[in-house]
């Protein structure tokens, strides 16, 4: 199965600052991948969550080192997640 990348803005609970995450998903298609993402998130009571863009990982070698835990856990678990604070 493959792995995409689905970038995604939204509100952690009980923080006002909106985030961008970057989920790496492992799916059958980009549709399938963003419903993951965002369903993800939901189970973890995220708020106003938007998907903004998704596209597969065609090659892992690519994939920046410090995003490698999270590909490796979406390889793993289906699912690994890259919280970033906007500025």
């Amino acid at each position: 199965m493959a792995i995409f990348v689905v970038t995604l803005e939204g509100y952690e609970p009980g923080d006002p600052t909106r985030l961008t995450v970057l989920a790496f998903v492992q799916a059958q298609d980009e549709a399938g991948a963003q419903a993951a993402a965002l369903a993800a998130l939901a189970e973890r009571a995220w708020t106003d969550v938007q998907a903004l863009r998704a596209g597969e990982v065609t090659d892992e070698a690519a994939v920046p080192a410090d995003f490698a835990t999270a590909m490796a856990s979406a390889r793993r678990w289906g699912l690994g997640l890259i919280i970033y604070e906007q500025d």
